[in-house]
């Protein structure tokens, strides 16, 4: 019994197969599986019960095909630096569409080119490879980038979350690390909500709530008038704009009357201070059911002007940077702030959504007006 080195099953029942054996750590991942006509036959480490399987299958010998392991965008980059600065070399990078963002220590900096080179060759989906520039700058948190190489193009086609957003990667501050927690946010929101985006961006928070919530108003603030530019652009490229709406309600009404859906969807993009824009949505009497404000380390101190439109039952979800042993710090702040202003509040979750250096990380907390 020892001797048989694969397990053969009809393609019916492939795929379960496949499961319980990584499941139990029992396929063996050097070696190709084979088909033979109607069955396929799976590598295994070694023999099992096969009782545990309530389908017809049965040990076999077989020559299987190795599994030509390609070597990673890490493993070729070791293989090009000298082995005393392979500590300083970070696999990690960021992809705006077909662009990646590295970062280059500066003992690498004479074989930064080759690294770009290989990144590109490793990744097809990669066409172009830039290299951060020294940190954040100015009032809107912009990134220099120097370009290393590929096609020099600095316009991203970015995908996530079923939205679609363009933007010239100097132009404003975007991470698409940040892509799974903009869709918990929309994933929270309710049936006919309305909800304020501050410091909205290119978007990316807007458009990932219009296009996967039923929410019923979508209001976004931004201050940066070249982000406010691309924000507009990818209303269109969404198509969210009010006429294209209207008419995809229209189409689809009786779907939407069953989950008593408002309708049609308002999305609305304002480009401004949020200290100018938000009294005059209050002379407006919008009121908001959830408030966003992912601006890490100063959202803080925007609540003041946020709680002008806030209203019982009023969702927060406001970002920041810290060392986790200061949370209970910043809860008492938000809540004295809130106090102020005559509201209460109750702290719903604390999402850790990302880390700014080992012991600083990027925590979302959502409270609740009550």
């Amino acid at each position: 019994m020892n001797d048989y080195n694969g397990i053969k099953t009809k393609l019916l029942h492939a795929n379960y197969l496949k499961d319980y054996l990584k499941n139990n750590n029992l396929l063996n991942l050097k070696y190709l599986s084979e088909k033979e006509n109607n069955s396929i036959i799976f590598p295994i480490i070694k023999n099992f019960n096969l009782n545990n399987l309530d389908f017809d299958c049965s040990f076999v010998k077989c020559n299987f095909k190795a599994k030509i392991m390609k070597k990673t965008y890490k493993d070729l980059v070791l293989q090009i630096i000298p082995s005393e600065l392979s500590f300083k070399f970070n696999k990690a990078y960021d992809i705006f569409g077909n662009i990646a963002i590295v970062e280059i220590e500066s003992e690498l900096i004479p074989y930064e080119t080759e690294i770009a080179k290989i990144l590109i060759e490793s990744n097809d989906k990669i066409k172009s490879v830039y290299k951060k520039s020294g940190a954040f700058e100015g009032e809107f948190r912009i990134q220099n980038y120097i370009y290393l190489a590929g096609i020099e193009n600095e316009l991203a086609e970015h995908c996530e979350n079923n939205v679609k957003l363009n933007f010239n990667i100097g132009d404003l501050y975007f991470s698409s690390r940040l892509s799974n927690e903009r869709k918990r946010i929309a994933n929270l929101v309710k049936l006919n909500e309305s909800v304020l985006i501050m410091f909205s961006g290119c978007g990316p928070y807007t458009y990932t709530i219009a296009k996967n919530s039923f929410a019923n108003k979508i209001i976004s603030i931004e201050k940066n008038p070249k982000a406010c530019y691309w924000a507009n652009i990818n209303l269109d490229k969404n198509k969210l704009s009010s006429d294209f709406i209207k008419e995809k309600y229209l189409k689809k009404k009786e779907h939407f009357d069953k989950i008593k859906f408002k309708g049609p969807l308002h999305v609305e993009n304002h480009c401004g201070d949020v200290r100018e824009i938000i009294p005059l949505l209050k002379k407006e009497h919008d009121y908001f059911d959830r408030i966003i404000m992912p601006l890490p380390h100063i959202a803080n101190n925007f609540l003041d002007i946020a709680l002008l439109v806030a209203k019982k039952g009023t969702m927060f979800h406001l970002y920041d940077f810290m060392d986790l042993s200061e949370l209970e710090n910043i809860k008492l702040k938000i809540k004295k702030e809130c106090k102020i202003h005559g509201f209460d509040i109750e702290i719903k979750n604390i999402e850790i959504c990302g880390e700014f250096s080992p012991n600083i990380k990027r925590i979302c907390i959502d409270f609740l007006i009550i």
